[in-house]
């Protein structure tokens, strides 16, 4: 009986045994395959030494390595780790790096690949979107060159793209923005240039941006929309020269070997996450906050080679957390801070509370006047070199109300000097205006208004008699006699005669021709006027007649009857209309008669 219930105990336990042994699942031929493929076109690497065509690549042990291994899930492989051993030579001219990622391509479960110092060479081919699955990739430490391919924006699970020490060229493409998983992006010393794209401050899953050691140029982003933002790594380019907004969550900021001027935010010292702060070798200038020395998080401080100002004091506190400050070449004035040269205490070892501290090439000196601070400028450099800057180290306390009171008076001054400059501008373009104005206004024309009493012939005649000799006899012959046609114009020199001075001479004249026509300004015609006509205009009596009338016009209307005698004379009709201007009727008379009283 004992044995039979031996047995029924030993066929119970058995199933029981058998479950508890893993299930062994053959990985797929076809992916084993892949594998050895990739193993020939890498031209069997030592690394990979251990596979063969027995290798169980998901559960063998032999085979696996820290630097060569596989994941598998299920019957597929997930992972692909290869890890050269650094500074590999490049590949064989046969490497074909199209074939070799349409090998990876029959791996569609691959979820992480590493292939890291291996010697890969060439352009990364656009069909790495085969691997739709791919969350992690890691391809630094190769020779890889060109652009990055479009591709990699149709993987729409990746969350990290590793790509370090390579020759990788062109501008950051925009469509990286596309990439929603995207967390850490790393592309260090690599031969990228141009601006960062603005894309980059809309990668809402972005935890860690590392563009260091590129020929990057230009204005950073606005990343401080980026909440989950860590590590920002932009050095050894030539970003500049604003300093880049950055969310409250940054755990490390490297900006080191840049452009970046002006001077350091107020905001840093409300960044209490903030652990490294690295921004040696800029163009910063102003004054140095105190205040990140003393961050809760503050592990490691450098703010080498630059021109901050600033007043250091022995009792400025530190942040527990610090362990390296580096403040050398700079224009810093004052005392070291004490906790910067505190010495290790008894109750904690002396690697963690003692402060590595780098301050040659200032203006400080040693707290108590005892410590070794390293070589010093004289205070008077600094000062000097800070009023190059615009400010000066001992007014730092002040520099807030000085700042704002300059930039009151700024812009004041700057309104009154652009008021000034516009009233003049405005005189000028006035003057200018009436200068052009001037210029092309016509000469004054004075316009008399005479008396109807007179044909208009008799007035263009005045002008001519303005032009001739003034002597009595000249004038008698100029004339012409009764019933004949006026000749043409004497050619003697012309003296100028008053028109009022020649009306007694030309009465005479209008006497002989009675037969004569003219128009008058309307359009109508003049009946011949005698010396009773002239005792009416002296009386007022009379309308006026035109009086812009040219001598030019009157000499050829003169040449016109010499050449075409007008035919029989028709009636006439004598209109008389008063005299628009009685005064000045009086004036011409009054120089009518002193005229003939003369004569």
């Amino acid at each position: 009986m004992a044995r039979r219930s031996s047995r029924h105990s030993l066929l119970i336990l058995l199933p029981m045994l058998l479950a508890m042994v893993p299930e062994s699942t053959q990985l797929q031929s076809s992916q084993t395959w892949s594998l050895l493929k990739i193993q020939q076109l890498l031209n069997y690497p030592p690394v990979l030494s251990t596979w063969a065509n027995h290798t169980d690549f998901c559960y063998g042990g032999d085979y696996k390595t820290a630097s060569a291994f596989v994941e598998c899930y299920g019957d597929s492989v997930t992972q692909l780790h290869i890890i050269g051993p650094g500074g590999a030579p490049p590949l064989p001219k046969t490497f074909s790096i199209d074939a070799f990622f349409t090998t990876l391509s029959r791996l569609p479960d691959l979820r992480v690949l590493t292939l890291t110092g291996l010697g890969l060479w060439g352009p990364l081919p656009g069909k790495v979107s085969r691997l739709a699955s791919l969350e992690i990739v890691n391809i630094s430490g190769n020779y890889l060159y060109g652009q990055l391919p479009e591709g990699l924006s149709r993987l729409g699970n990746l969350q990290t793209f590793i790509a370090d020490d390579n020759m990788l060229s062109g501008e950051l493409p925009g469509w990286l923005g596309k990439l929603p998983s995207l967390a850490v992006l790393s592309l260090r010393n690599n031969s990228l240039q141009g601006p960062l794209p603005e894309s980059v401050g809309d990668m809402a899953s972005l935890r860690s941006l590392t563009l260091a050691s590129n020929n990057l140029s230009g204005a950073v982003p606005d990343l401080s929309a980026l909440r989950n933002l860590q590590v920002v790594d932009l050095a050894n380019n030539s970003l500049g020269p604003a300093f880049p907004r950055l969310g409250r969550k940054v755990a490390s900021v490297v900006l080191s070997g840049n452009r970046f001027g002006d001077g350091l935010p107020g905001e840093l010292g409300s960044f209490y996450l903030l652990e490294r702060l690295d921004v040696s070798r800029n163009r910063f200038v102003g004054p140095f906050p105190p205040a990140l020395l003393g961050l809760p998080s503050i592990e490691y401080l450098s703010i080498a080679g630059n021109r901050f100002t600033g007043l250091l004091t022995a009792n400025m506190s530190c942040g527990e957390n610090l362990r390296f400050v580096d403040v050398s070449s700079n224009l810093l004035t004052g005392s070291l801070p004490s906790c910067l040269t505190r010495a290790p205490s008894s109750s904690s070892k002396p690697d963690e509370s003692k402060v590595t501290l780098v301050a040659a090439s200032n203006c400080l000196s040693a707290p108590g006047g005892g410590g070794d601070v390293g070589w010093q400028h004289p205070s008077l450099f600094c000062q000097n070199q800070a009023l190059a800057v615009g400010i000066v180290p001992d007014q730092a306390h002040g520099r807030k109300s000085d700042a704002k009171a300059g930039l009151v008076a700024g812009i004041v001054a700057g309104a009154l000097a652009g008021a000034v400059l516009v009233g003049v501008a405005a005189f000028l373009a006035v003057r200018k205006v009436t200068m052009r104005r001037a210029k092309a206004r016509p000469p004054r024309r004075l316009v008399e208004h005479a008396s109807s009493a007179y044909p208009s012939q008799f007035f263009a005649d005045a002008h001519v008699a303005e032009l001739q000799p003034a002597h009595r006899d000249d004038l008698q012959a100029a004339a012409p006699a009764p019933g004949q046609r006026a000749g043409p114009l004497l050619r003697v020199q012309p003296r100028r005669l008053h028109r009022h001075a020649a009306l007694p001479r030309l009465r005479v004249r209008a006497e002989r021709q009675p037969q004569e026509q003219d128009l008058t300004g309307n359009g109508g015609e003049e009946a011949p006027l005698g010396a009773e006509d002239f005792d009416g205009h002296r009386r007022g009596q009379g309308h006026p007649v035109p009086a812009r009338r040219d001598h030019a016009g009157a000499v050829r209307q003169q040449l016109q009857d010499h050449q075409h005698p007008p035919g029989p004379e028709p009636r006439r009709q004598d209109r008389q209309l008063q005299h628009p201007h009685p005064s000045r009727d009086r004036k011409i008379r009054g120089r009518r008669r002193r005229k003939q009283v003369s004569i």
